[in-house]
Parts: C-alpha cells; sequence; structure tokens
C-alpha cells in the first residue's frame, strides 16, 4: 500500500507514512480554553491532501487515519470531557449528492462513542440549500434553531464539531442556535 498524501510505500494498515504524520503534527495549533472556536491543525499538506483524499475520494483508509488523529489529541479529550453535547456542523446538500463524506459527522459520532457524549444529529433537509455550504445564507445556517428537539434540555455544554473552517460564520450561527447552552467548537483544520 502507498501513503495517501504522498506515495510512499506504508504498511497494509496505514494510511499515512511516517513522515507524513510528523509532518502533520507540525502543524498544530495552539489552544486556549478561553477561546470558542479551537483548530486542532492547520489546513496545510499534507492534512489538506489526507482530508481532500478522505472527503472527495472517499478514501476509507484516509478518513480512518483522520479520525485516529482526531481523537487521539488532548484537547479533543479535554473538550469530549467538558461536553455533556456534541454536534456536527450540518454539511450541505450539495456535498451530500457529490457524495462526499460527511467528516465532521463522522468525527463527531466516533467522539461521542469514544466518550459516551450525547449526539445532537444536525437537521437534515431544514433550510439548506443544493450548493455549497459556504454559499449558504445567514438564514439556512441557523435552521437548528427552529429543531424541536433542542428546546428545553437545559443549560448543558455543547461541543460543535466542524472539519475545516475558513471564516467561522456556520459555527457562529450554530452557537447562536443554542442559546440554553455553553458552546464551544472544535474543528479539525483552520484555514483561513
Amino acid at each position: 500500500m502507498n501513503c495517501t498524501t504522498c506515495g510512499r510505500k506504508v504498511e497494509l494498515s496505514k494510511a499515512l507514512c511516517f513522515q507524513c504524520l510528523k509532518q502533520i503534527h507540525k502543524l498544530s495549533q495552539k489552544h486556549s480554553s478561553e477561546k470558542k472556536i479551537s483548530s486542532l491543525f492547520s489546513y496545510q499538506e499534507p492534512l489538506r491532501s489526507l482530508i481532500i483524499s478522505a472527503k472527495v475520494d472517499r478514501n476509507i483508509r484516509s478518513y480512518h487515519a483522520i479520525k485516529k488523529i482526531f481523537l487521539a489529541r488532548s484537547y479533543t479529550k479535554q473538550l469530549a470531557t467538558w461536553a455533556n453535547y456534541v454536534a456536527p456542523a450540518p454539511s450541505s446538500l450539495w456535498s451530500r449528492a457529490h457524495l462526499k463524506y460527511d467528516l465532521a459527522y463522522m468525527l463527531a459520532y466516533h467522539l461521542s462513542r469514544q466518550y459516551q457524549i450525547t449526539l445532537i444529529s444536525p437537521p437534515f433537509l431544514q433550510g439548506w440549500k443544493v450548493s455549497k455550504q459556504s454559499k449558504a445564507t445567514a438564514r439556512q445556517k441557523s435552521a437548528w434553531e427552529n429543531m424541536p428537539e433542542l428546546h428545553g434540555l437545559g443549560d448543558k455544554k455543547l461541543l460543535l464539531i466542524d472539519d475545516v473552517t475558513t471564516s467561522g460564520e456556520t459555527l457562529y450561527h450554530l452557537e447562536k442556535a443554542f442559546p440554553t447552552y455553553y458552546a464551544k467548537a472544535l474543528c479539525l483544520a483552520d484555514a483561513s
């Protein structure tokens, strides 16, 4: 088998070679408990290629490598033990129609399973148009606000998960949708 980012030979069970994994760890970002939105890594090579391989090419080895990297970070564990609920940033219908992996949902799902946190699923169709998420309007991004299952859950700590953030606007609207929650957001990579 070959490394999914550089093409070097790797063990059958691996998606990344040691050199690429080492480069990804060098992309780590500093974290502060005061920040509402944190990213684990900078969206640069080889992480960028790994994410594209998982989302666009639907490469299961790349997906498992991302999941393993995400769950192994100490800051991920710190926020997971802090949270009562975890919710992924919703994916666009454009991504679903083009058969892209919903990486944010999968990361949130595995985080909820590993740390026994209640997973709140995003609205499936409510308010989303068939275009890229970056083109969605503020009204469409606030579709969460009208979900009846989110009301009356009390004052809880919510961890929002996204794969790649650019402007942070989607996470800002998600946070506004949960007025009774203390929300923090964790992104795999920051492309801003």
